[in-house]
């Protein structure tokens, strides 16, 4: 009976632990701008892909470029727009929780 009960334990220690190594979302307020006029690019779908490169969810930025997302640290946001390259940038690569995003035209 005191090996189940150690093993209950054991185990339920082990899920908390696991729990709490999941990091929390960062919320995140992105401004997509062209990297040569630096207007603001209305349309943009930014697409957040997790570490296993499974597309997570997407946003379309409104008229003056603007997005807001939450996403988790090893998540990779992608950016792309019709006439304009793609832009790959880490969620761990951004030091601050507002950022603006260039994108070049091709």
């Amino acid at each position: 009976m005191r090996r189940i009960f150690l093993l209950l334990y054991l185990f339920t220690t082990c899920l908390t632990l696991f729990a709490q190594q999941d990091e929390a979302p960062v919320k995140l307020t992105i401004e997509v701008r062209d990297s040569a006029s630096l207007q603001p690019l209305a349309d943009v779908m930014c697409r957040i892909v997790n570490s296993k490169g499974k597309m997570l969810s997407y946003k379309i930025a409104d008229g003056k470029g603007c997005l807001n997302l939450t996403a988790h640290q090893e998540d990779v946001l992608t950016f792309t727009l019709i006439g304009y390259g793609k832009r790959k940038i880490g969620v761990a690569d951004i030091s601050q929780q507002a950022v603006c995003a260039q994108l070049h035209c091709i």
